[in-house]
């Protein structure tokens, strides 16, 4: 893989350009093998054989996880509001896959957090460690695990990443983020990321509230079949998070995996997605439907995906109280 690519179609592509852009081979997501080897050197990764306590305690087969739903309630069009503007499609993926988790966190398991503000993804593609495009995912989780995330928000005397500025990284170049960003950072760090080894264990993190995000070289067709799977279509060396599964076999016919890209609104969504809105919610837009045995081979088999825990998020707001400790 090229690491350092050059940026050619401009600070503001369309989503039909950046596809075309992806399909004649550009490189968002190089897989770097010592990159990612130095993954294991630390204490925070959590390797197949940690995870099986999972499959034993909560196991995903037969059931369903659609976690993009509990963002989609605190940040709702966040999918598509922002579109990435250059190669930093591992950065999207990853503060898809963070802002997914901490909302599963807060909505589903209770923790006592507020969701505050969509995540930044600025500070982790300044991380890249070097001044072209493209990012290896694993050097993602390696920031995002040493060093924390930020949100879109103004940092007096730091940096304001109130709106998402894609050449802000550039001065930032090989050197990485400066000294007041890490600290920033610092105070919201991710636990740990978890990597999986078998469909099993990936579905029961799934089923657990785990996303992740990963990088893989394969596209998709943007009309999904009768079956409402988006079928391979050419290949992307791109990064996206994956956001939910389903294996009940009630909606789809076989086990399926959805997957958040950073194009904004570039494909369709089934035709009959409005028959099982009271399951699925609203369409979103961006959002693949993966089948099974194609994000099993290359999503899981691809050596390049990370799950992320225990994200520190926010304090939650002191609320009044008006005489009941519990509302819907």
């Amino acid at each position: 893989m090229i690491r350092g690519s050059n940026w050619t179609i401009g600070n503001n592509p369309t989503p039909e350009q950046l596809k075309k852009y992806y399909e004649d081979g550009f490189p968002g997501a190089p897989f770097n093998p010592v990159e990612y080897e130095g993954l294991f050197e630390n204490n925070i990764v959590r390797t197949g054989i940690d995870i099986e306590h999972l499959v034993r305690t909560n196991p995903g087969n037969g059931k369903r996880a659609l976690l993009w739903r509990s963002r989609e309630k605190y940040d709702p069009g966040a999918f598509s509001d922002i579109a990435q503007k250059r190669g930093d499609c591992v950065s999207f993926g990853d503060m898809n896959a963070r802002d997914v988790t901490r909302a599963v966190e807060i909505h589903i398991k209770g923790e006592s957090e507020e969701y505050y503000k969509r995540g930044a993804t600025e500070p982790t593609y300044g991380y890249r460690g070097h001044r072209g495009e493209g990012m290896d995912p694993a050097r993602a989780a390696k920031f995002v695990t040493q060093y924390g995330w930020m949100v879109r928000q103004k940092y007096d005397g730091c940096v304001d990443l109130t709106t998402y500025n894609s050449r802000l990284v550039d001065k930032w170049g090989s050197k990485g983020p400066p000294d007041c960003v890490l600290e920033k950072c610092a105070e919201h760090p991710v636990g740990e990321y978890l990597v999986p080894e078998t469909p099993d264990q990936a579905i029961s993190l799934l089923q657990n509230g785990y996303a992740c995000h990963s990088g893989q070289n394969l596209g998709f067709a943007d009309n999904p079949d009768a079956r409402g799977i988006h079928k391979v279509s050419g290949r992307w060396n791109h990064d996206m998070a994956t956001v939910g599964y389903d294996d009940t076999k009630q909606i789809y016919q076989k086990r399926v995996y959805f997957v958040a890209n950073s194009w904004g609104v570039f494909n369709n969504q089934w035709f009959r997605w409005s028959e099982f809105a009271h399951i699925m919610g609203p369409p979103v837009d961006g959002l693949i439907t993966v089948d099974g045995d194609v994000w099993e081979e290359y999503f899981l088999g691809g050596g390049s995906i990370y799950f992320y825990s225990d994200i520190k998020g926010f304090p939650a707001k002191n609320l009044p109280d008006y005489g009941t400790t519990s509302y819907l």
